[in-house]
C-alpha cells in the first residue's frame, strides 16, 4: 500500500512544477495527509480509546502511540482509512488548478 502522495502521483496529475516547489507540495501534501488520516482514526475510537490515546500523545513517545494505535485499528481499518484519505486528496488536488494536464 503506499501511504506517502510522490513525485510520480503528482506527475500522473499532469503537475509539472520546479524541483524545489514539488518537495515544498510534496511535503505540504504529505502532511495534510498525516492530518487527516489522524482525524479519521480518532473518529473511528470509542471515547474510552480516544482517552487512552490522548493520554499517550501527552505523555508517551511516538512509538508508543504508534504501537498503541496499531493495536487499536485493524491492520485492514488502518489501510482503508489510510488508502481513502490518499485518494480523496489526490483526488482534490485534481480537481484544483494544480491537477490539469
Amino acid at each position: 500500500m503506499q501511504t506517502n502522495i510522490t513525485q510520480s502521483d503528482l506527475t500522473d496529475l499532469g503537475i509539472d512544477i520546479a524541483d524545489q516547489d514539488t518537495t515544498d507540495l510534496l511535503n505540504d501534501l504529505n502532511e495534510e495527509l498525516d492530518v487527516r488520516i489522524g482525524k479519521e482514526i480518532t473518529e473511528a475510537l470509542n471515547d474510552d480509546q480516544l482517552d487512552e490515546m490522548l493520554t499517550i500523545q501527552q505523555t508517551g513517545t511516538p512509538e508508543q502511540l504508534a504501537n498503541w494505535i496499531a493495536q487499536a485499528i485493524s491492520p485492514e481499518e488502518l489501510a482503508e482509512i489510510t488508502q481513502d484519505e490518499r485518494d480523496i486528496l489526490l483526488g482534490e488536488l485534481a480537481k484544483s488548478n494544480l491537477g490539469t494536464k
